[in-house]
C-alpha cells in the first residue's frame, strides 16, 4: 500500500478521530480533511466507510483522493436509480460514496448498512435543520455506525443555533441537551419583530459563541489555515465534473460534424476556432445559438462550482460567459448566497 504523507494538522485530525469516534472537524476550507478522514479511517479500520457529501463531489473529491492516498482501497458511488444504490452497497468495495438526499433512501434501508463502522458527513450543515426528512433520515444513520466524523469549514456561517441537530447527531444531547428550544432559550433572546403581530426574532446573546465552543470542545478539532504552516501558499488543484451521457454525446456531434440539433435551436461552428469555443460553451453549460441566444444544456458545473463557493467563508469566481454569470446569480439566489457581480456594465 502506498503511504499517505499527511502535513502535520493532518496527522492530529486522523489522531483525534481514532481517539473520538464521533467528533467535529472544523478545518478551515482548503486545509485537507478529506484526506485527514481517509486517513483516520485507514489507522482505526473495522469495517467499511460510509461517505456522505454533495453529489458534485462524490467522485471529483473523494474518489479522486480516495486513488491517490489509498489507491488498495476500492469504492462506489450510490447514486441514481434505487437498483444502483443498492448495487453500490452490496459491493465488496471499502469505501461507499452517497449524496445528502440519498440518505433519505438509506434510513429506509438501514440493513445495508451492515457492516460499516465508519462514517463521513461532508458539509454537514446540510442537516443542521432537525426538522426536515433529511435530517431525520440522517439521525437513523448516524445512530446506526459506531464512528462518526462530521465534517466543514463553516459551520455556523449563519445561526449558532445550527449547530444543535449536528451536535445532537453526534451525542444525542450530551453537550448541548436533548430539546432544541431550550438550547435556543439559552443562547438566544426572543425579540417582538416591529409591525409584526406575535412575531419573534430570535437575535444571539452576546458571548453565546464561546460558550458552545466550550461545550463542544472535547469532541472538535480546528486549524486555521494560517495556523497550517505546511500547506503551500498558493495551492491550485482540478476538480473533474463528470458529464452525462447524453451531454458527452452532444459533445462528440458538435466535435465531429461542427453542428448540433438541440430542442431550443441549432449550434453552428464554421470554422476550427469557432467549433472550439462552442465545445467549452457546451461543457460549461450552455451555448449561443445564430442568433445569439443562450440555449440551456445542463447545470452540473454551475451547481460544483455553487457547492464549492458555500463552504467557503469568502470566494471569487471568475467566468467566462454571459451565460455562466446568469446561471450562477441564479443558483446564489436560489440558496440565499449573499453576492455581488463584477463584469463591467
Amino acid at each position: 500500500m502506498t503511504e499517505i504523507t499527511l502535513m502535520v494538522h493532518q496527522d492530529e485530525n486522523a489522531v483525534f478521530w481514532q481517539k473520538h469516534p464521533r467528533m467535529f472537524n472544523h478545518d478551515d476550507t482548503g486545509t485537507g480533511k478529506t484526506m485527514s478522514a481517509l486517513a483516520g479511517y485507514r489507522a482505526s479500520i473495522k469495517g467499511r466507510l460510509l461517505v456522505i457529501a454533495p453529489l458534485t463531489i462524490l467522485r471529483c473529491a473523494w474518489g479522486q483522493d480516495t486513488d491517490k492516498y489509498l489507491p488498495n482501497f476500492s469504492w462506489a458511488v450510490a447514486h441514481g436509480t434505487p437498483q444502483k444504490r443498492m448495487d453500490a452497497f452490496t459491493s465488496t468495495s471499502d469505501i461507499v460514496l452517497i449524496n445528502h438526499d440519498g440518505v433519505n433512501w438509506l434510513a429506509e434501508n438501514l440493513d445495508l448498512l451492515s457492516g460499516f463502522s465508519h462514517c463521513v458527513v461532508d458539509e454537514y450543515t446540510a442537516f443542521k435543520n432537525r426538522a426536515t426528512k433529511r435530517s431525520k433520515a440522517m439521525y437513523k444513520v448516524a445512530s446506526s455506525i459506531e464512528s462518526l466524523c462530521l465534517m466543514s469549514g463553516t459551520p455556523n456561517s449563519n445561526k449558532i443555533t445550527d449547530l444543535w441537530f449536528p451536535s445532537f447527531l453526534l451525542d444525542e444531547g450530551v453537550r448541548l441537551g436533548n430539546n432544541f428550544f431550550k438550547f435556543q432559550q439559552s443562547v438566544c433572546e426572543g425579540r417582538s419583530v416591529p409591525g409584526v403581530m406575535n412575531a419573534v426574532e430570535w437575535v444571539e446573546k452576546d458571548g453565546a459563541r464561546d460558550v458552545v465552543a466550550n461545550l463542544l470542545r472535547d469532541i472538535t478539532i480546528r486549524h486555521s489555515r494560517e495556523d497550517c504552516i505546511d500547506i503551500p501558499k498558493n495551492r491550485m488543484y482540478t476538480l473533474q465534473v463528470d458529464m452525462p451521457p447524453a451531454v458527452m454525446k452532444q459533445y462528440k456531434e458538435l466535435q465531429e460534424e461542427s453542428i448540433l440539433a438541440l430542442d431550443e435551436g441549432l449550434i453552428t461552428a464554421v470554422h476550427a476556432g469557432s467549433r472550439t469555443k462552442k465545445i467549452l460553451q457546451l461543457l460549461s453549460g450552455a451555448v449561443y445559438d445564430t442568433e445569439g441566444q443562450i440555449v440551456k444544456v445542463h447545470p452540473h458545473r454551475y451547481k460544483l462550482v455553487m457547492d464549492l463557493v458555500e463552504a467557503r467563508t469568502h470566494c471569487l469566481v471568475a467566468f467566462n460567459w454571459k451565460h455562466e454569470r446568469n446561471a450562477l446569480v441564479y443558483i446564489a439566489k436560489e440558496r440565499g448566497i449573499p453576492y455581488a457581480v463584477i463584469d463591467g456594465d
